[in-house]
């Protein structure tokens, strides 16, 4: 009896660690709701679910509101992601119209976000952000990558 207990105890174990263990996840940036604080991003992790890809379920994630609420999606309602075409870890992203309405510091929030993002996943090494096919025109880098999305603070020592 004791040890018919034990077996199924493992099983019991087993069980619960395959239906925890193996959910694959992709990390979705967004902006720190904190507006006392400076702007800043962070990550919230996605499950993919079953039959999506991870980059469907990053671009899917990234422009609809993160279930953490100290979090919040920088892009403008009603962002659509009108194509995403992958060639050589270059991602070009082309969206809405709506996107085009961003500039300074929110449009540098949602484009790391966006970068982050997508980056983050194994294919992707860049990405080109584009608004119903035209380059954003408040941003001198077209290309992004975490080289020149983030600012070295220490360099300026």
């Amino acid at each position: 009896m004791r040890r018919a207990c034990l077996i199924l105890l493992l099983l019991l174990c087993l069980g619960l660690a395959a239906c925890t263990g193996d959910a694959e996840t992709v990390s979705v940036w967004y902006g720190v709701a904190d507006h006392e604080a400076m702007k800043s991003v962070a990550a919230e992790e996605i499950a993919v679910p079953e039959g999506k890809t991870p980059l469907d379920t990053a671009l899917e994630a990234l422009f609809a509101e993160p279930d953490d609420s100290t979090l919040y999606c920088p892009a403008p309602e009603g962002v659509v992601v009108r194509s995403a075409e992958l060639e050589d870890g270059l991602l070009t992203l082309d969206l809405s119209a709506a996107y085009g309405e961003l500039a300074g510091l929110e449009l540098s929030i949602a484009n790391a976000c966006i970068v982050l993002t997508l980056t983050d996943l194994p294919e992707v090494e860049a990405v080109r952000i584009t608004v119903r096919g035209e380059p954003l025109p408040f941003q001198e880098e077209q290309v992004l990558s975490r080289d020149n999305i983030l600012y070295d603070f220490s360099a300026d020592d």
